[in-house]
């Protein structure tokens, strides 16, 4: 795997957990996903930078195990 492509799919993987990680609140909220997210964007960042990281580590160890 080339670096691009690990970059690309961790920022990929981090977009849907944390995506998924708000959605069951947005489906409740009554303003939607965008009050959501400015009332919890903190939140949101921490997560998505935790499931950058691993998804990056995980990737990166395995083509460098290739």
């Amino acid at each position: 795997m080339q670096a691009w492509q690990i970059i690309v799919a961790s920022a990929v993987l981090a977009l849907i957990a944390a995506a998924a990680l708000l959605l069951p609140g947005a489906v409740r909220s009554p303003g939607g996903a965008a009050v959501l997210f400015q009332t919890h964007w903190p939140v949101f960042i921490v997560f998505w930078l935790g499931v950058y990281s691993i998804a990056t580590l995980a990737l990166s160890t395995y083509s460098l195990s290739f």
